[in-house]
Order: structure tokens, then C-alpha cells, then sequence
């Protein structure tokens, strides 16, 4: 399940990164920070996680990246696995340099 998080991580940022690119965003730096938690029962399913996104960059379009966040969640393959079991919540923090 690990795995599958970690992929959940990085089609999730490919995505936000390229979906800004598309709309011309200056991005100069791009971080994350996840937090999981799993069932204590057996199959020990994640039950919560939250991914926080750190959008960098001069002149941002906050609609953009509202955008992209909206847009991810609907096309991102291993998202489909969690949200059987689990509660999703993004954040974005926008720093405009």
C-alpha cells in the first residue's frame, strides 16, 4: 500500500505541475508533504490522507492552481484505489515570491 501511496504522491504532482505549465505559470518551486492514516484491522486500508502542495513562484494565478487541484482529482489513476477507503484532502500554500 505504500507503493500505491507513493504513486498516489507523484502522478498527483506530475499532474499540477504540468496543468500550470500549460496555463503559462511561473513556478519556481514545487513541494510536498503527505500524511497517511492506515486502518489498525486488518488490511490495514489508509482510512485518511492529507497531501499538502508548496506552489512557488512569481505571479500566480490562485484560480490556476484551484484549477489543477480540481482537474488532478479527476484524472489521477491511484486516486481511484483510495477513495474507496479513504478521506482525500488537499491544500495548496501559495508563496508569490
Amino acid at each position: 500500500m505504500e507503493n500505491v501511496r507513493s504513486s498516489l504522491i507523484a502522478c498527483s504532482s506530475i499532474h499540477i505541475v504540468d496543468f500550470l505549465n500549460e496555463r503559462k505559470q511561473k513556478l519556481g518551486d514545487f513541494s510536498i508533504n503527505a500524511y497517511a492514516d492506515r486502518n489498525k484491522n486488518p488490511p490495514h486500508s489508509f482510512t485518511e490522507i492529507k497531501i499538502e502542495y508548496l506552489v512557488k513562484g512569481k505571479e500566480l494565478n490562485e484560480n490556476a492552481i484551484k484549477e489543477a487541484g480540481q482537474s488532478q482529482r479527476e484524472s489521477t489513476g491511484p486516486l481511484e484505489v483510495f477513495l474507496k477507503t479513504a478521506k482525500i484532502k488537499s491544500t495548496y500554500l501559495i508563496n508569490k515570491e
